[in-house]
């Protein structure tokens, strides 16, 4: 067998990208192939912490991608952000939640804490002073890794572990 490419370990991007290149390529991996895969999909939360719209971008850029990449492992999530703080912390949350929603075309909203405990009722609407309830998207990775050895062997690529 004539092979063009031969990826040992953590070998399931490079075994389909370069099966989608036309290449021949074996992936060899020790043991199961989902062991140690880490794979980190940004999101909306790292815009709130960093206060970095060049972050957000990046992140809606990820997510954009592995949504076509990968459509069935992307889910949309709702998250619901607690917070403390003074008065100014308030405003300037606001200010980021409306900043968010321009940039993304997410709808994003600053809600009081009966508000939360109608949407969760296990959060205690006592602990906190304002929350943050925003749509995102999670990836599981492990899924990822198996979708791209599929992709990888439907385009001629042998996937061999142990």
């Amino acid at each position: 067998m004539d092979v063009d490419i031969i990826a040992i370990g953590d070998c399931a991007c490079v075994a389909f990208d370069s099966a989608l290149r036309g290449l021949k390529v074996v992936a060899i991996e020790e043991r199961d192939f989902v062991r140690g895969v880490s794979f980190n999909l940004g999101t909306s939360l790292d815009f709130f912490k960093k206060r970095d719209a060049v972050s957000l971008f990046n992140i809606l850029d990820e997510q954009k991608i592995l949504s076509k990449l990968a459509p069935g492992i992307v889910k949309p999530v709702r998250l619901i952000v607690l917070q403390e703080g003074d008065k100014l912390e308030h405003v300037i949350s606001r200010a980021e939640v409306a900043l968010y929603s321009v940039l993304t075309g997410n709808r994003a909203k600053v809600i009081n804490p009966d508000k939360v405990f109608n949407i969760e009722p296990v959060i205690d609407a006592g602990s906190f002073k304002q929350a943050i309830l925003l749509g995102d998207v999670f990836a599981t990775d492990l899924r990822l890794n198996i979708l791209l050895l599929r992709r990888a062997e439907r385009l001629g690529a042998v996937c061999i572990n142990r």
